[in-house]
């Protein structure tokens, strides 16, 4: 079994199994490497694949022709990072996801993970966080942008299950940190940074 890890991060080794609240922020490329001997991942990072350019990713999993796919990829930041960038937050993230997923729909990829974020719910959400609270209330407007992109990847994936029939699926991951993750203070998530204050 092949699976392509689109982005820097390769959650697990089981599409099947989620268990989000288990994932550091970022896997290395050797975690991947070991994760399970039968699976081969293949983990590019922007550097070899623009996710931006559709072409590319058309043609890269056309030619990798991979099991199943695990969307982790999105241009991410911290609240300064949002709020100084929303048009590139929005519109990246939404070309990043149509791209991919338009691609493996073209591919025939019969499993695809697609990973949001919590910053998808309402702002005033209560907590826990319960599925149907998705389009409740306004988001947190420091990353509303990147919530709507989010929310634009996660109805795309619906969309295709309804047209198509495809078995792809979402989850949610939690906002967590770890090794690898981004601590600067002007583009991280407020636990990194905070950690690095300390």
């Amino acid at each position: 079994m092949t699976l392509p890890v689109v982005g820097e991060f390769s959650p697990w080794a089981d599409p099947a199994i989620v268990q989000i609240n288990r994932l550091p922020m970022r896997t290395t490329r050797e975690d991947t490497r070991t994760a399970r001997a039968d699976i081969e991942w293949i983990g590019k990072g922007r550097e070899y694949l623009d996710l931006l350019n559709r072409e590319a990713v058309f043609e890269f999993l056309a030619n990798e022709n991979p099991d199943a796919v695990i969307v982790a990829a999105a241009r991410v930041g911290g609240i300064v990072a949002n709020n100084s960038l929303p048009v590139e937050f929005l519109t990246d993230n939404i070309r990043i996801s149509t791209n991919i997923l338009d691609a493996c729909h073209d591919a025939k990829i019969p499993r695809v993970l697609f990973l949001g974020s919590s910053c998808i719910y309402p702002r005033m959400a209560p907590q826990p966080i319960k599925e149907e609270y998705l389009l409740t209330g306004p988001w947190e407007p420091t990353n509303e942008s990147y919530a709507i992109a989010k929310i634009a990847g996660l109805k795309l994936v619906q969309a295709y299950r309804r047209q198509h029939g495809h078995r792809w699926i979402s989850a949610m991951p939690t906002n967590l940190y770890g090794p690898g993750d981004n601590f600067d203070l002007e583009t991280s998530h407020v636990l990194p940074a905070t950690l690095r204050n300390l």
